[in-house]
């Protein structure tokens, strides 16, 4: 019975695709299973199906189209047809998420490299010039700083540098002076707000570097070298959580007195 009623239902599409004619060729097959069935597909696609299905004919018959031959070639090429469909949306999401996480990564490193305001430029040449303003706080505990460098990785090369810079430095005439006049300045004057608040934060930071010694001088006290170490500890790790948060183009402003001590130097609230 069910045999039966799927040879009807075959033999009424037959008959509906071949509408009236008593045979079909390619290009009259594209056209009439895209009109009966709502199937587009191509010429070459016709052509195909026709050659897997008549039988010693350039046209499909009544016989042919009403055929399970017919049915099956038909049931497979509707269900390639589906799977093309499905792969064309699967790389067009494909490329609409590339193009997006391109997209991303181009705002990510514009983010990194470009400037925004002058008084806001927070690129990346401004975030490394305001990691290296730290260097003068560095130097003056560069002494008791010297066994926490020797045990990090990489902190030799550092200790190094900043020894350089001390020298030059200590070769001024009251250059730490100088150096805190100079910073405390520019901090003042019109430019990147990220480097002038660092600016100004590194000579806070250098003024409680060199209290010992100022206490030293004025009284003749000397602090315990552990409360120094202690000291060098400290200001070590506020510059380093300082460079962090600045390399990530954010205003290290979370530091306590310090900070608060920072934004009354640049009077700020």
């Amino acid at each position: 019975m069910e045999k039966e009623a799927a040879l009807a239902r075959q033999t009424a599409r037959a008959r509906e695709l071949l509408d009236g004619a008593t045979g079909l060729r390619a290009d009259q097959l594209q056209t009439r299973l895209r009109e009966a069935v709502e199937m587009d597909i191509s010429l070459k696609q016709a052509e195909e199906l026709l050659s897997a299905c008549a039988v010693g004919s350039q046209e499909l018959q009544l016989e042919d189209l009403s055929s399970p031959k017919f049915e099956v070639a038909l049931e497979r090429l509707r269900a390639d047809m589906a799977k093309a469909k499905e792969e064309a949306k699967s790389l067009e999401r494909a490329t609409a998420e590339k193009a997006a996480q391109e997209q991303q990564m181009e705002q990510a490193v514009s983010g990194i490299f470009s400037s925004g305001s002058e008084d806001d430029d927070r690129g990346l040449a401004v975030r490394l010039l305001s990691i290296f303003v730290y260097a003068l706080p560095l130097c003056d505990v560069l002494l008791f700083s010297l066994d926490i460098y020797s045990a990090v990785p990489g902190g030799i090369p550092v200790a190094n540098f900043l020894g350089i810079f001390a020298s030059i430095k200590g070769a001024i005439p009251f250059g730490d002076f100088v150096f805190l006049f100079l910073f405390s300045w520019l901090a003042k004057q019109e430019g990147p707000s990220l480097l002038r608040y660092n600016l100004q934060q590194a000579v806070v930071l250098d003024i409680l570097s060199i209290l010992p010694q100022l206490i030293l001088g004025f009284t003749g006290f000397a602090l315990p070298d552990s409360f120094l170490l202690a000291g060098a500890v400290l200001l070590n790790g506020c510059i380093v959580y300082s460079a962090g948060v600045t390399l990530l183009g954010k205003t290290p402003d979370n530091i306590g007195f310090i900070s608060d001590a920072t934004k009354r130097g640049l009077g700020r609230p």
